[in-house]
């Protein structure tokens, strides 16, 4: 199968690779024993910025943005950019 690598194909693939990570140690979080298999998989490194508010008045707008990796997170990305690679 053949397909444009457009840039926002690889964007979609990552992102949809970093879902596809964090919903399956959340899985191996809710499946495995307490132990340390079960720490590695699922610990979460969190980065970003908390929540902006701008008053203006008329309308309250409030901004933030953070993100949580695991390390099913990080290789389902890796996972997805070697198929990328390959297609």
């Amino acid at each position: 199968m053949f397909f444009r690598r457009t840039q926002s194909v690889v964007i979609v693939s990552i992102l949809l690779g970093a879902a596809i990570g964090t919903l399956l140690g959340e899985l191996i979080r809710l499946g495995l024993p307490q132990g340390p298999v079960r720490e590695l998989l699922t610990t979460q490194v969190s980065f970003g910025f908390g929540a902006i508010t701008l008053n203006l008045i008329v309308v309250d707008v409030t901004l933030g943005l953070m993100v949580h990796f695991n390390l099913m997170s990080v290789i389902f990305i890796f996972l997805m950019i070697f198929l990328l690679k390959k297609l």
